[in-house]
């Protein structure tokens, strides 16, 4: 696995746990006032109290959790399961893609490792929250690494490897990119000479 491309999948993965803690439920409950006139959050059977619950905690380490979770399965989409499943084109990443990834960590994380460590059945395959929000989040995520490949100019070459989009004419020249050795750093620009693209 390339670190590289793990990278590139962990800001894209800690979106996709939130937009998942946003669909499933987070877990905090309506507020309400005391009679000494405090507003009190009272904690639901949230998402984030089930991961906290799982090893002891409260639902602020198990939003921690989640959320490094999410970090971690971001990095794997990246690095491991796209060099590995072939899929063409960024829609049928998406789609496809998105699809199979949110099926494989819901059998893997929502009915295998959860319940071993939280002493429950495994393999309990129920369709509900956690299944839909899995789907979301594999979507979610393939959806933003797409996006962000397009945003930084990347692009699978023989659909398995990164690289640098084709140069493209541009109405007031070529776009170049050139490597400069004193600084470490790449210039771009336009230039009207066709030799120097």
């Amino acid at each position: 696995m390339d670190s590289n491309k793990m990278s590139s999948g962990i800001i894209p993965g800690v979106i996709a746990g939130y937009v998942f803690l946003a669909y499933v439920g987070a877990g905090a409950g309506p507020a309400r006032m005391g009679e000494d006139g405090s507003i009190t959050i009272t904690a639901a059977n949230g998402m984030i109290d089930m991961v906290g619950g799982m090893i002891g905690s409260d639902a602020f380490v198990g939003f921690i959790l989640h959320i490094v979770i999410s970090l971690v399965i971001g990095a794997l989409y990246t690095g491991f399961f796209r060099d590995n499943v072939y899929l063409g084109n960024p829609l049928m990443d998406i789609t496809v893609g998105g699809l199979i990834y949110g099926l494989i960590w819901w059998i893997v994380g929502g009915n295998i490792i959860m319940p071993l460590i939280a002493g429950g059945d495994i393999l309990q395959l129920s369709i509900g929250p956690s299944f839909y929000g899995h789907i979301i989040f594999g979507h979610v995520l393939a959806f933003l690494v797409v996006l962000s490949d397009q945003a930084f100019g990347l692009a699978y070459i023989d659909g398995r490897d990164y690289g640098r989009l084709p140069k493209r004419k541009h109405p007031s020249g070529f776009v170049y990119d050139e490597f400069d050795e004193k600084t470490g750093l790449d210039k771009i620009g336009r230039t009207i000479d066709p030799e120097r693209r």
